[in-house]
């Protein structure tokens, strides 16, 4: 039951018909897992904490102190934690991939088979944000260029906020239940169902 304080800090979004009273419950309950370099983490972290999205664990190698005081201001009631030691206490993961460092942990996350939903962002060539609604496909099965050595491109701003959103969009369990590919040219974009992985030794 939210109180009075709460509906009346998300009031915005509560009367959205895809959230209402019940999903803003479901977001302050949600436990999510981000994986990003200090510098990407921020875009996110506005939109998921704004949001009001409970437990957010940090996979940051960075001092993460600056950051955590100004969540904090801008919502109190939103955890920020280290990387659990469970994966398993969060079911959905988001990655920004900027690095070859988050590259690779998302790969490891990934083997783990330990989420639900998978939201990726590639913040480099080719940028790309999948939007994983099961474990087949999984982010090693969509395409090679997806885990493909990256270097953070000038492009990138933009693809952290949708992924943001989309990982929201899983949380209320709003979004398509076809697992989906959001391709980006520019500051345009188009989308592209992606179909169950066949013959991947992880999701298989």
């Amino acid at each position: 039951m939210l109180t009075d304080a709460q509906i009346d800090r998300y009031s915005r979004q509560i009367i959205l018909p895809e959230v209402g009273g019940l999903g803003q419950e479901r977001l302050l309950a949600a436990r999510i897992t981000l994986l990003a370099e200090l510098e990407d983490l921020t875009p996110a972290l506005n939109y998921l904490v704004g949001a009001g999205v409970g437990s957010i664990s940090l996979d940051c190698t960075a001092d993460t102190g600056s950051i955590k005081a100004a969540m904090a201001e801008l919502n109190p009631e939103v955890r920020l934690e280290p990387l659990p030691a469970l994966p398993g206490d969060s079911q959905t993961l988001l990655v920004m991939a900027g690095t070859n460092r988050i590259i690779e942990a998302a790969r490891g996350a990934n083997e783990s088979g330990s989420y639900r939903h998978t939201i990726f962002a590639r913040l480099g060539e080719p940028y790309v944000v999948a939007v994983l609604t099961s474990r087949s496909p999984c982010i090693s099965c969509v395409g090679a260029a997806l885990l493909a050595p990256v270097e953070r491109g000038g492009l990138a701003a933009p693809v952290p906020i949708v992924a943001a959103a989309e990982t929201i969009k899983c949380l209320l369990a709003v979004v398509p239940e076809a697992s989906r590919l959001i391709e980006f040219s520019g500051y345009e974009s188009r989308l592209r169902r992606l179909e169950a992985g066949v013959g991947c030794a992880i999701c298989r």
